[in-house]
């Protein structure tokens, strides 16, 4: 009898666990794609893909006349059509395209990057996710406002060092109770995720928001020069 009680009491145990580990660590980190988005009128949205130009290319600015710096040249197309998983306001869209080009000096990345050309709407979509990911979503950044004297003493606190007071910035997670004060330093951006007076992570770069899938949290940082990254948020 008690043998049959212990057997019962491993088996509710390892089921435990494995439905634990399910939903946290084993939730593979989406690679997250930079979209750059021109104003120039008839233009493409460019999927960054990272590979810079090897060799030298044939630049040519979009709109030469006016504020929009940025600069294209002609890459070599990809042998298959590549899936990509677009999110952010306007949801959730798979595509896939292999027309790719080379892209520098835009408003979102100021390196060169090689990118797909896709179709979609400005301001539809914050972010793209390499791969098939249906079922992710995009809880977005907003709201973002001057830290107040209480906001750069929590940062302080935190470890941050900003450059003065007026370099702390808050934004919130849309749907959510957790905020993202902003620190400007010495080294460039530093975020930190707070959920009510606790920090709950920090990581460098500016944050765009939070891919949300499969019961994880991924949150994505933006630099001009880096491109973005996703990492996971265990609050």
């Amino acid at each position: 009898m008690r043998t049959t009680l212990l057997l019962a009491s491993v088996s509710a145990l390892v089921s435990n666990l494995s439905t634990a580990d399910a939903c946290g660590s084993y939730v593979p980190t989406p690679r997250v794609l930079q979209l750059a988005q021109p104003y120039a009128p008839g233009e493409p949205t460019f999927v960054l893909t990272g590979e810079a130009p090897t060799g030298k290319v044939a630049w040519q600015r979009i709109a030469p006349m006016s504020y929009d710096s940025t600069e294209v040249a002609d890459a070599p197309d990809l042998a298959q059509p590549m899936e990509i998983t677009l999110v952010g306001p306007a949801g959730n869209k798979l595509v896939s395209s292999k027309r790719r080009s080379f892209i520098q000096h835009s408003f979102e990345r100021h390196s060169a990057s090689a990118a797909l050309e896709i179709t979609a709407k400005r301001g539809d979509f914050a972010i793209a996710l390499a791969g098939r990911h249906t079922g992710a979503v995009w809880l977005a950044a907003e709201g973002e406002h001057d830290g107040t004297r209480a906001d750069r003493a929590w940062a302080i606190a935190a470890g941050a060092k900003p450059l003065s007071n007026t370099h702390v910035y808050v934004s919130r997670i849309h749907g959510s109770n957790l905020e993202l004060v902003s620190v400007i330093d010495n080294d460039g951006v530093l975020t930190l995720v707070r959920s009510g007076t606790t920090a709950a992570s920090s990581l460098r770069g500016y944050a765009m928001g939070i891919v949300a899938e499969h019961g994880a949290q991924f949150i994505v940082t933006q630099d001009r020069n880096d491109g973005v990254r996703a990492e996971e948020l265990w609050i």
